[in-house]
């Protein structure tokens, strides 16, 4: 049976809103992975940044030496607990610490974006102009 105008109309546009429906799909996944391709490289480079001054926080704010204290000395550790516990907090430099956590945070969620695409990864579809 031969399909009228009005019925292969509906299945033309029908398709169109399909491919087109595709072709968004397509652009917010590219636009995903080079969103996260990007946070992983600033995340990575901005670690070897980060790291050096987290380390030296550490080691100027006394907390590494205030923690090793207390686990060489284990027995005081018992009797000033209180005293050894507000002493590591004050001492713990907080800032570094932020920055390394936001790092981490911006990696871990690049690398988790990229992973649920990753069968999307490749040169041919990223640069194609569909």
């Amino acid at each position: 049976m031969p399909q009228t105008p009005q019925q292969n109309l509906k299945d033309n546009l029908l398709e169109k809103i399909l491919k087109r429906i595709e072709k968004e799909k397509e652009k917010k996944i590219k636009k995903n992975i080079i969103l996260s391709f990007s946070g992983l490289i600033f995340s990575i480079i901005s670690l070897f940044l980060i790291w050096p001054m987290v380390y030296n926080d550490f080691v100027g704010s006394g907390f590494i030496y205030y923690f090793s204290t207390m686990l060489m000395h284990f027995d005081f550790l018992r009797i000033y607990f209180e005293q050894f516990l507000i002493l590591l907090l004050e001492s713990l430099p907080i800032f570094g610490l932020l920055l390394l956590l936001v790092n981490l945070f911006v990696f871990i969620t690049s690398l988790k974006t990229l992973l649920k695409n990753y069968r999307y990864v490749s040169f041919k579809f990223l640069f194609s102009r569909n």
